[in-house]
């Protein structure tokens, strides 16, 4: 009981201290104003109750955002904070915030309510079930700044092609660029397909407004995001760039029983392309697809 007295009051010293530091980067930068950054996330009822150790894994990034907002559906949690664990309350304040939004986009609603809420910010999407690493924020905005006119991610997948220009299966490209060809990071690239779970930056212009047709989402991709985000950014003609060193993600414990990764890794991401670039072809008049996600910037890879 003594140990686990000790344990409890040091974790508490550490979101004291953690809160104290986070106070005063939101006071200099009242005083000296640079990129408005905002982190955005949503979750659902299978996951809420782990949801608070993403938001405390952003608390202790070695650059912090300006503002975390966790959007959730209304139809998913009708009485709202009723709804949810005193973890999650608990980390409400300046820099977080807990937005209600009505119907169900289900991934979607990451970056889909953020682009109209804060439309001259930079917004960073993550995942509800991946801590994240605490340099995620500051790699993304030294990218960023290298490349304006870029969409920076921390893990991407170079899109392979067959003989005819055709992109191939999901399965046949190659995954996670920084771990397997290091000559693909810091390039951008249209080539490179960014998750939007592990960390990617999306600045003000880099999705067209046809990106937030929710009808077109839903009946196009519904589980599916990156697929809808890797198109509408290279519709705006914006490339990917990636960022260096390893690009695995490590799940937070017991929250892959209902993954999105494992259906769109068996089949789930090839038929959301399929739907979405006929979207493109029938409604935005956009027939080849694959011809904007080529470009020479990673030729002979």
């Amino acid at each position: 009981m003594q140990l686990s007295g000790i344990s409890n009051t040091k974790g508490r010293l550490a979101l004291l201290k953690n809160k104290a530091r986070r106070e005063g980067t939101h006071i200099k930068r009242l005083l000296r104003r640079r990129e408005h950054v905002v982190v955005s996330l949503t979750s659902y009822p299978g996951r809420i109750r782990t949801v608070h150790r993403v938001i405390r894994s952003l608390f202790a990034q070695k650059v912090l955002p300006d503002l975390v907002v966790l959007y959730l559906s209304e139809e998913e949690f009708p009485h709202h904070e009723d709804d949810l664990p005193a973890e999650l309350l608990s980390c409400r304040g300046h820099d977080f915030e807990i937005r209600w939004v009505s119907g169900n986009l289900g991934s979607h609603k990451k970056y889909f309510f953020a682009f109209s809420d804060f439309p001259q910010s930079l917004i960073i999407t993550v995942d509800d079930d991946i801590e994240c690493r605490n340099t995620l924020v500051g790699e993304l905005l030294e990218l960023h700044r290298r490349f304006p006119h870029a969409v920076p991610a921390i893990r991407c997948h170079l899109v392979r092609f067959d003989g005819s220009g055709h992109h191939l299966p999901y399965n046949d490209w190659t995954m996670e660029v920084g771990n397997r060809l290091p000559e693909a990071c810091g390039v951008p690239s249209m080539r490179l397909f960014a998750t939007s779970g592990a960390g990617v930056l999306f600045s003000p212009g880099s999705l067209p407004k046809e990106a937030f047709d929710g009808r077109a989402i839903m009946e196009t991709c519904p589980r599916a995001d990156d697929v809808w985000l890797k198109v509408m950014t290279a519709v705006a003609g914006w490339p990917t760039v990636s960022a260096p060193g390893w690009q695995g993600v490590i799940p937070i414990e017991g929250t892959q029983t209902t993954s999105l990764w494992s259906v769109n890794q068996l089949g789930g991401n090839d038929e959301a392309l399929l739907k979405v670039y006929d979207h493109c072809a029938k409604q935005l008049g956009i027939v080849d697809i694959d011809e904007l996600l080529q470009d020479d910037n990673l030729a002979g890879l």
